[in-house]
């Protein structure tokens, strides 16, 4: 076996380990890279000198990442006893450090199949992934609800705030062509057939407090729907009076389910300026999601009633009153069945997709170095944020490249990432996060973006 090939062995070893062990999403330094099959996910208008390249499930790419207004060790500790070794939920913590208003979200991406064909000055590509994204708002001051107890609120009227989410996931059938037109101008677009499994939606659910007219019970009032789709069934109690949420997923759900259909497209640009400076632009995933089936509406129509003898405090252990906000959280999600009713709605339901714009440039500065800046836009209904990275990248050997970037991504400043591709004539794998943090200690971030994968390469000449 000679050095090419033992070469070739290790290095997929080390990829499959990130593979394996790592987190990832669409990160904005991948955007610098637009040789990676890969990176046309990012603009459409990209695309490797390659003849043939194909990807194999999970193996050609798994995306990961969130956003959040906070830090997962911020709001958990360590358990206790036989839960050592596991992370709990710290209430005290969390309310702390939130804000009056937090916003959360999360995408998932997995490429279950990619091959792309190069034909002269086009290049042809098809896709299957699977994807999914949530997105959260809520107040501090539901927080607060659980934290300090339901005796604090007695006596009074107060309102918790708002609560809204919108959760999906779908599989998606790309087919995207890029086309150089001469030497500077190159430009593409991605088609894209969507369809949905799952849907919850809630623009924004209220929480309202207030003491009974006999000052016997302290009682929370809801009032909001969410809005559900998906392979489930509601199943009520007339004796319990309550509505419960079952699960009717099934292998043909999965793998056949063909009535939820909806459509997106990307499209993207590039700009060769001169030898040294390229300019690029895209808009990815306008579309949306549309479920025609099993479409339901929960109501919450009911209100939660705490008698006056069993309001609880959170403050001090030991005593009979006593109850922790985890509890106290626990108590709440118990109770939801008996607040909400459940109806089929019979109308079909649509949802956009979390629309991304990128705007870059490259300056090649000489053989060794190339610069890099990308600015990325996230928009889903009124919830948005906004990264902005710089890069250098250098190739370490012929074979493997470097690339070192920071980003300023919503109120953090500091982000150093770092990416590294090998590509040989028979493979192309790549590694890159925005935030290195977050793969020495993920549950150090308030935002986590890696993206990694391994491409197979044909009649590559």
């Amino acid at each position: 076996m000679n050095l090419v090939v033992h070469r070739n062995i290790y290095f997929l070893i080390v990829f499959c380990f990130f593979v394996f062990h790592s987190e990832a999403q669409n990160s904005n330094t991948l955007y610098f890279t637009d040789d990676v099959p890969a990176a046309s996910f990012l603009n459409p208008a990209f695309s490797p000198e390659n003849d043939f390249v194909i990807g194999l499930p999970f193996i050609s790419g798994i995306n990961i990442g969130f956003n959040n207004d906070f830090k997962l060790n911020e709001i958990t500790q360590k358990g206790y006893g036989i839960f050592s070794d596991t992370l709990k939920f710290n209430f005290d913590s969390f309310y702390n450090v939130i804000d009056d208003k937090n916003k959360t979200s999360f995408e998932a991406d997995v490429s279950m199949f990619y091959m792309g064909i190069r034909d002269g000055k086009n290049y042809y590509s098809v896709t299957i992934n699977e994807k999914g994204f949530f997105r959260g708002e809520f107040d501090k001051r539901f927080v607060e609800f659980f934290t300090k107890g339901t005796k604090l609120y007695f006596g009074s009227e107060s309102n918790l705030g708002g609560l809204s989410f919108n959760v999906a996931q779908y599989r998606e059938y790309g087919l995207g062509v890029s086309r150089r037109v001469n030497k500077k101008l190159s430009y593409g677009a991605k088609l894209k057939v969507l369809f949905g499994r799952v849907h919850m939606n809630s623009e924004n659910l209220q929480f309202g407090l207030k003491t009974s007219s006999d000052e016997e019970a302290l009682i929370l009032n809801p009032f909001g729907d969410v809005k559900i789709s998906g392979p489930v069934r509601f199943e009520t109690d007339t004796v319990e009076q309550s509505v419960r949420l079952r699960s009717e997923l099934n292998a043909s759900d999965y793998f056949f389910n063909l009535k939820n259909i909806g459509a997106a497209a990307d499209i993207g640009i590039k700009y060769q300026y001169n030898n040294q400076l390229s300019l690029s632009a895209s808009v990815i995933d306008i579309g949306f999601l549309r479920f025609s089936k099993k479409n339901y509406i929960m109501d919450t129509g009911f209100e939660l009633r705490y008698e006056k003898d069993e309001l609880t405090q959170a403050f001090i252990p030991g005593q009979f009153d006593y109850l922790s906000p985890n509890s106290a959280l626990y108590a709440f999600r118990d109770s939801i069945p008996f607040m909400t009713t459940a109806t089929a709605s019979g109308k079909t339901q649509f949802t956009s997709l979390p629309v991304k714009l990128y705007l870059g440039a490259n300056y090649v500065l000489n053989n060794e170095w190339t610069f890099g800046f990308v600015g990325k836009l996230y928009f889903l209904k009124n919830y948005s944020y906004s990264a902005f990275t710089v890069s250098a990248q250098t190739y370490f050997t012929n074979d493997f490249r470097l690339i070192f970037s920071n980003s300023l991504i919503r109120k953090s400043i500091l982000n150093p990432g770092i990416g590294c591709i090998y590509k040989t004539k028979i493979i192309h794998a790549y590694f890159v996060a925005d935030n290195i943090f977050s793969v020495i200690a993920p549950s150090s971030v308030k935002n986590l973006n890696l993206q990694l994968g391994i491409n197979l390469l044909i009649n590559n000449e």
